[in-house]
């Protein structure tokens, strides 16, 4: 895989948006928005029926910039702590892991300015 990554938090004003895309040999998906929370681009070669209602009605409009993710961790992380219960529902250290795998490399590439390896262990 090959892929690119440009990134900056110095947008002015405030935050513009952000936006992943993804392209592949028989399909494009572009999410996006300020906060990330919006389909722009949902192109596939075979159309898959039921996947394009749901990226459809994936759209949603958050409060803030930031979105629903960090309220959402936040009580996961203390339903499992007070009743023991929902640890499927939070990632464990393993899963945390490979972000810090990731950028690590990013970090190692920028400064080596050889390609990126990342494990997908």
């Amino acid at each position: 895989m090959i892929g690119s990554l440009n990134l900056t938090a110095l947008n002015f004003p405030d935050d513009r948006e952000g936006s992943i895309t993804l392209l592949g040999e028989t399909g494009t998906v572009k999410v996006g928005g300020k906060s990330m929370n919006k389909i722009l681009e949902w192109d596939f070669a075979v159309a898959d029926p039921e996947q394009d209602e749901l990226a459809r009605g994936a759209d949603y409009e958050p409060p803030t910039v930031y979105g629903f993710g960090h309220q959402e961790m936040y009580r996961r992380i203390g339903n499992l702590l007070r009743t023991g219960e929902g640890a499927d529902e939070v990632p464990d250290g393993h899963e945390g892991r490979k972000s810090v795998a990731l950028l690590d490399a990013l970090y190692s590439s920028a400064r080596s300015g050889q390609p990126a390896k990342v494990s997908h262990r």
